[in-house]
């Protein structure tokens, strides 16, 4: 069962804490942080939906540092998947 709770679409009930955690506080790493690790034995398109949520309402320009090793981790994993 699908629900919507403003932007996100939470694919379980059980999601629906972490949702209103960063709905509250939407540019702390923790509580992303524990969303990611709750998600961590979900299929990929539920921990993908969760980590592109985290990018678009993170600031780049806050984490400046973190944002440049993000993009080479993303680069590396781009070029892993195309070898798959």
């Amino acid at each position: 069962m699908t629900v919507k709770i403003c932007f996100f679409d939470v694919q379980e009930e059980i999601d629906i804490p972490f949702e209103e955690e960063i709905l509250r506080n939407p540019y702390t790493l923790k509580s992303w942080f524990r969303y990611i690790e709750h998600k961590a034995g979900q299929p990929i398109q539920q921990r993908i939906f969760v980590h592109e949520q985290q990018v678009q309402d993170l600031n780049p320009a806050r984490y400046e540092k973190g944002h440049l090793k993000v993009n080479n981790c993303f680069e590396r994993a781009l070029v892993l998947l195309h070898k798959l």
